[in-house]
């Protein structure tokens, strides 16, 4: 092995060697020779002309000189013949000069000069045209944009408006922090494009294929890890942006407006020698294997570290070229000692070396002047280069494939021991293989069993939530009757004062058995893991007063204090789920007045208080995404709960011993408010002695928000007419329940709407057909053609002319449903039992519609009395009949019976009967039970 790698590395360098024999002629020669310049003639049978032999030189080391002085008498003698097109670095101003006498015709011919680098930083061109005195001067260089330049290339181009049979003497002046490097030639435009193109593509090749081992090479690091990729990439980023650069492309192409960009050149090739001798110690392991050589490379990285400071200075093409190469014969030295350690990776690294030396010493010596650049010694560093990566990819790949050698090696050592202990556990498994067939049936056995259990529990979980679901939905539909319905009787004025209070009877009915509905579909959400969060900013101060105006009146009729504390540092404006947190206070206040009969209740507000909260309550909250925890406190003095209720206080449809007494409520509220509190981001814990009181603390997480993200409420207005001069508006009603359409008939027809109707889908779509309506209120479930197949045709059949809004009407609350309904081509959705002014709103917003409003005040008249305060000693004027009835009543729950009751008692006493009414409607048995008891 080592043998054939010697033969095949002198074979290259030989190769290189000759190459550089072929490439470089120059070097090495006289510079001193004097060669006499040529008038440079040009005709119609060339295409290019080489000016090399034909410029002479004058070195302004003051950069005073001008144009006018140079071509003076008394610089002429001083211009000196030159063919050396590489001065290397230089600090003084160039000028060169030459003849040109064209014999061409310029009809045929679009001539040009070309200055074939990308580099100069100053390049000023002066032409005499025929018949003129005073020289034109054009200007250009890398230090001018894109945009200035009279060709758009990377390299320096110049029109040459040559007249037929005229004799020119054309001046160039030259300044530049890089090499001092000026290949002219004079082309036809043509010719040069295609040349030009055929170098493109070249330069093309040459980066896209560093820019795919970039993209292959990071690939592969992604997936195993190995820092030797990522150094490989470095080293090859920067070559990329060092060719970038180099060749102009980066100018031209991605910052045509960033004039300095040739300075950044130096920085792309510290980062490729920085990447290189990274890329060294890892894929030779030069910190374990050759401990000595890896403090060098330190001393080499400070050194790169140091030579940073002077990349935008003119020393950085100097100094970076007298580091190159100690750095090269340090890596290839490193990667000989590898290989004769036989590591083989170590080869083809050596390799790569060897075959980069002719490029590394021609791209140094050119930097000092030594060597004249061509297009072809350029193109043969590039290539180089490019073979160099090549090679240390192979070398990469050659770890990574010893790596999987050792590991084969490693697994098949692995295999040979597994072999042995596989005639051990052989025997023992013959001895298990019985007792785990065994077992196996047995657990098979009982995963059936549990399987069968699985799969009763869902299909009866299902069951239950479609039960309650379609339950909800039943109910839920009668529920739109009656509260629609007393909303259209509540406007009528001329109800008398007992027929308002059994409407308000009827509408408070209706609200709080739509609120038990609710709470049942909660709980059927919360077991399906449906329950969602609903976040919105809102005033937290503002719905603490609300909810203390709440329960104020509540807490004074049955003699109780009632205190509200909120900490200073409590936010005001948060942002969670404003209901949620509203439901949550409103049913734990409501418990806490239920069962207090003495005393008082009061809720404190507190930011985060770590003394508040159990160990169990820190580690969830603390496990929670980063905001505001507020902690909410209620506290009451009443009757409490036995220790061992509190396990099971929890749960659904469980109520303490208290509770069942009170024959009030359904269980729901703690469970649902519980599973809200854990939503929230929170937990909820509770601590009573009992007949002592109760203490409910809960947590939510919050963020701030700030008062210009909040939404006012508005509160409803009571709308009497349409605005005048509005258009007469045709609303289709679709719904199968006669009484659903009649509501919706009763609220529209009075505001001057043309109202259809039709009961099924296929009705709908008839009517639409024909009666071209402007808005369809459109119920879901239907015979024969249901609302999404009823939509689904209509939309189908509109054309752009006219598209007619379709607001869909379900007694369903469920977040699929809607969804569903929305798909099918519906433009909005309405709940069922739904307010008037919701309905009203969907008007305003797909058909314009605007209303005139009452002005409402609140004034106490005959018919809206003042609540009044009455204890039992105000009752004794009553009837102890009466009050012996309504007592029984109150505890049966008899609504009916109590309100006809309290009418008869109006009759004896219009104020305490209209009191004891009031507190009929309000549902305070409590309260009507303390007052009717009768006396022992």
């Amino acid at each position: 092995m080592n043998k054939k790698l010697i033969k095949i590395i002198t074979i290259i360098f030989l190769l290189i060697l000759s190459f550089s024999l072929i490439m470089i002629p120059s070097f090495g020669q006289d510079n001193n020779q004097i060669i006499t310049p040529k008038t440079v003639i040009l005709d119609d049978n060339k295409v290019e002309y080489s000016l090399t032999k034909n410029l002479e030189i004058l070195e302004d080391q003051t950069k005073k000189l001008t144009i006018n002085e140079v071509s003076s008498p008394d610089y002429n003698n001083q211009f000196m013949p030159n063919s050396k097109i590489n001065l290397g670095i230089k600090q003084s101003a160039i000028w060169l000069r030459f003849q040109v006498k064209n014999k061409a015709k310029l009809i045929n011919h679009n001539l040009i000069l070309l200055l074939n680098d990308s580099r100069m930083g100053n390049l000023e061109f002066y032409f005499k045209p025929s018949q003129e005195h005073n020289f034109m001067m054009k200007k250009t260089g890398r230090y001018f944009p894109f945009t200035t330049r009279e060709i758009n290339h990377r390299h320096f181009i110049f029109k040459l408006p040559f007249l037929e049979q005229e004799d020119y003497t054309i001046y160039l002046r030259l300044t530049s922090k890089s090499v001092m490097y000026f290949p002219l030639s004079i082309q036809t435009l043509e010719h040069f494009l295609q040349q030009d193109q055929k170098q493109l593509f070249f330069l093309g090749l040459i980066m896209g294929i560093t820019m795919i081992m970039i993209a292959y090479n990071l690939f592969i690091y992604i997936l195993l890890k190995d820092k030797s990729y990522l150094f490989y990439i470095t080293y090859l980023m920067g070559y990329l942006g060092y060719e970038g650069t180099r060749s102009g492309l980066s100018h031209q192409f991605v910052w045509p407006n960033f004039p300095s960009y040739i300075e950044y050149q130096m920085f792309f090739t510290l980062l490729s020698f920085f990447g290189l001798l990274l890329f060294t110690r890892t894929l030779l392991n030069t910190k374990n294997k050759l401990p000595t050589w890896h403090k060098i490379t330190d001393i080499f990285l400070i050194c790169l570290g140091l030579i940073c400071p002077f990349v935008l200075t003119n020393l950085a093409n100097k100094i970076i070229a007298l580091y190159a190469l100690p750095m090269f014969g340090l890596i290839t030295l490193i990667s000989f000692i590898r290989w004769r350690q036989k590591y083989r990776p170590a080869s083809y690294f050596l390799l790569a070396m060897i075959s980069s030396y002719l490029s590394v010493i021609l791209l140094i010596i050119s930097v000092f002047g030594g060597v004249q650049n061509n297009i072809s010694t350029l193109n043969f560093m590039r290539v180089a280069f490019v073979i160099f990566g090549l090679l240390l990819a192979i070398s990469l790949v050659d770890k990574i494939n010893i790596f999987k050698e050792e590991k084969e090696k490693a697994q098949s050592k692995s295999l040979k021991f597994s072999r042995i202990n596989q005639k051990l556990i052989r025997e023992q498994n013959l001895i298990l293989e019985q007792k785990v067939n065994q077992k196996t049936q047995e657990l098979l056995q009982t995963l059936d069993i549990l399987e069968q259990s699985k799969r009763a529990a869902e299909t009866a979980n299902q069951a239950k939530s479609v039960f309650i679901a379609n339950m909800s939905h039943e109910l839920r539909t009668p529920l739109n009757a009656i509260i629609g319905f007393s909303q259209i009787l509540k406007r009528s004025s001329s109800l008398a004062y007992g027929e308002q209070d059994n409407l308000k009877i009827i509408h408070h009915s209706g609200e709080h058995l739509l609120s038990l509905i609710n709470n049942i579909l909660d709980l059927s959400k919360i077991e399906a893991g449906k329950i969602e969060l609903n976040p919105s900013n809102f005033d937290l101060y503002t719905l603490l007063e609300e909810i203390e105006e709440i329960f104020a009146l509540k807490a004074s009729q049955k003699g109780l204090e009632l205190i509200f504390d909120r900490s200073e540092n409590v936010p005001r404006y948060v942002c969670t789920d404003e209901l949620k947190l509203r439901q949550i206070l409103i049913n734990l206040l409501n418990n806490a007045i239920k069962f207090t009969n003495s005393g008082g209740i009061s809720l404190k507000v507190e930011t985060y208080n770590t003394s508040i909260l159990s160990a169990t309550s820190l580690e969830k909250t603390n496990s929670l995404p980063k905001g505001e925890i507020i902690a909410f406190t209620i506290s009451d003095t009443g009757i409490g709960i036995k220790e061992s209720e509190i396990d099971n206080l929890f749960q659904a449809f469980s109520q303490t011993e208290s509770g069942k007494n009170a024959q009030e409520g359904t269980g729901l509220g703690l469970a649902i408010s519980r599973q809200f509190v854990q939503l929230m981001g929170g937990n909820i814990q509770v601590q009573s002695t009992f007949k002592k009181g109760t203490i409910f603390t809960f947590t939510i997480q919050v963020k701030n928000s700030q008062s210009e993200q909040i939404t006012l409420k508005k509160a409803p207005r009571k709308i009497i007419a349409r605005y005048p001069e509005q258009p007469s508006y045709k609303i289709l009603i679709v719904d199968d329940q006669i009484t659903n359409r009649q509501l919706l008939i009763q609220l529209l027809g009075p505001l001057g709407f043309e109202l259809q109707e039709a009961k099924n889908g296929q009705e709908a779509v008839q009517l639409w057909q024909s009666w071209q309506p402007d808005l369809i209120l459109m119920d879901v479930r239907m015979p024969i053609l249901d609302g999404y197949q009823a939509t689904k045709q209509i939309k189908s059949l509109e054309n752009h002319a006219k598209i007619t809004p379709i607001i869909a009407l379900s007694a369903s609350v469920l977040k699929s449903e809607q969804t569903l309904i929305l798909a099918a081509g519906c433009n909005d959705f309405i709940s069922k039992p739904f307010r008037e002014n919701d309905l009203f709103e969907m008007l305003t917003k797909y058909l314009g519609v605007n209303y005139l409003y009452e002005e409402e005040t609140l004034s106490i008249s005959p018919l809206n009395p003042p609540k009044l305060t009455i204890k039992q000693t105000d009752l004794e004027v009553i009837s102890q009949t009466l009050l012996r009835e309504l007592n029984e009543a109150t505890q049966k729950g008899d609504l009916i019976v109590m309100q006809k009751l309290t009418e008869k008692i109006s009759q004896e006493n219009l104020v305490i009967g209209q009191t004891l009414l009031n507190l009929v409607n309000q549902y305070e048995f409590t309260k009507l039970l303390e007052l009717t008891q009768p006396k022992e």
